[in-house]
């Protein structure tokens, strides 16, 4: 999953096939015009008439600069999908993000996952590893593109 630079789906046994009617991006609104597949999302969307929610799971503080000044670049970028953007809160994010995913009956979730260094790889959980393993939904992972 780290080394691929096209979407990854995955699909748990347990899940049924139905519309895809809600669709959640779960974004940590870091350095976002860079590393968020804004057309591949419009797309994924507008495809589907689905209806898009953004979520933002996180440890930092409301006030940091990027922040506070990250989702309305976000925002910009998805204007024309209307989304709904909610902020969840917990010490485990692929639990709350979980959570979040089953009480608004979202179909399909979408991970922007990190790269990390090696530091933080030995001391990181991923979260995007957790949702595939955890979640009852199907969990879309998007890269960004590369530069070339």
């Amino acid at each position: 999953m780290k080394h691929l630079v096209w979407s990854l789906i995955t699909v748990p046994p347990s899940a049924k096939f139905s519309q895809l009617k809600k669709i959640c991006l779960a974004c940590d609104f870091d350095e976002v015009v860079d590393t968020t597949p804004i057309d591949e999302i419009k797309r994924l969307v507008n495809d589907f008439y689905a209806e898009l929610y953004v979520i933002n799971s996180g440890k930092k503080e409301l006030y940091e600069s990027d922040i506070v000044f990250e989702p309305g670049l976000l925002q910009e970028m998805l204007i024309s999908l209307n989304p709904q953007y909610h902020f969840i809160t917990g010490e485990n994010t692929d639990e709350s993000i979980i959570n979040f995913v089953e009480n608004n009956k979202i179909d399909l979730l979408v991970a922007l996952p990190e790269r990390h260094g090696l530091l933080k790889k030995l001391i990181h959980k991923s979260v995007s590893k957790q949702l595939f393993l955890n979640s009852h939904i199907p969990v879309m992972v998007m890269h960004s593109i590369p530069d070339e």
